[in-house]
């Protein structure tokens, strides 16, 4: 027993992986899987609707294993491991309310195994706002080039990582006078130059698909309620509606705080 209280953590994330190793094993692709499949055979620095790192983690775990496990090693790798980076990313530490928050969602299981640009994109940003928090210590040379290594990699993974970069910025307008977050800035654009170097050769595909070429309907009202209804099923059926009602109410304790309730 006190083995398992000492290393209740590390076990709770070895068991959460190796369940999600099965699912992925166990499960046929989805469509979209098989779409991003076909996105790892021809690597490139983008693709007409997302930029291209979901087809590089797929690559990687498919050389490995030729299958639906291949296909999402690391998709559930990167799952697991977002899962233990926002755990030390806590203030303080509550190990079983911890666990029963996460195991309480859902969407952690099944999202954490398909092969999707969303599981990078949250590894990514889980990996910036943890690159962050050492940013708001100390802007070194060193944090803000990681700060805009992450920035890139979340980009490269979905442009919704956009949002975070904006409003994190937002939520701290003084990074404007920090040399170390100009750094960050102009490393992470370097770093995605690429991705928008291939955007311009191929005439903005992906602008004009998500922008103006999408088989959806005209908007409708509707349309938004289903998202706020669909935020409270995202974080849990059961516990959605108290998380989300907590951290809207929430008082900010510092600068990296400021940020998370920001974005």
């Amino acid at each position: 027993m006190e083995f398992l209280r000492k290393n209740a953590v590390n076990l709770f994330f070895g068991i959460w992986l190796v369940i999600n190793l099965m699912q992925a094993s166990a499960t046929e692709l989805f469509d979209d899987e098989a779409y991003y499949w076909l996105y790892s055979k021809f690597l490139d620095w983008g693709y007409y609707d997302h930029p291209p790192m979901i087809a590089l983690v797929i690559k990687a775990g498919y050389g490995l294993f030729q299958n639906e496990f291949g296909l999402r090693l690391i998709i559930a790798v990167m799952s697991t491991a977002t899962l233990a980076i926002i755990y030390r990313l806590l203030p303080s530490k509550n190990d079983g309310l911890f666990f029963a928050i996460a195991c309480s969602m859902g969407l952690l299981q099944l999202g954490g195994i398909i092969a999707v640009p969303d599981i990078p994109l949250g590894f990514f940003v889980a990996l910036f706002f943890l690159w962050y928090k050492r940013f708001i210590r100390k802007s070194s040379l060193v944090n803000g080039l990681l700060l805009g290594l992450a920035m890139a990699l979340m980009l490269y993974s979905k442009y919704h990582g956009v949002l975070i970069i904006f409003f994190t910025f937002a939520s701290n307008l003084s990074l404007v006078k920090k040399p170390g977050a100009w750094l960050a800035a102009i490393f992470g654009a370097l770093l995605f130059a690429p991705h928008l170097l291939w955007q311009y050769a191929h005439d903005w595909p992906s602008i004009h698909f998500h922008l103006f070429e999408r088989n959806a309907s005209e908007y409708s009202f509707s349309f938004t309620i289903e998202y706020l209804i669909g935020q409270i099923l995202l974080a849990g059926p059961l516990m959605g509606w108290l998380l989300l009602w907590k951290s809207f109410f929430y008082k900010s304790g510092d600068l990296f705080e400021r940020a998370l309730k920001f974005c």
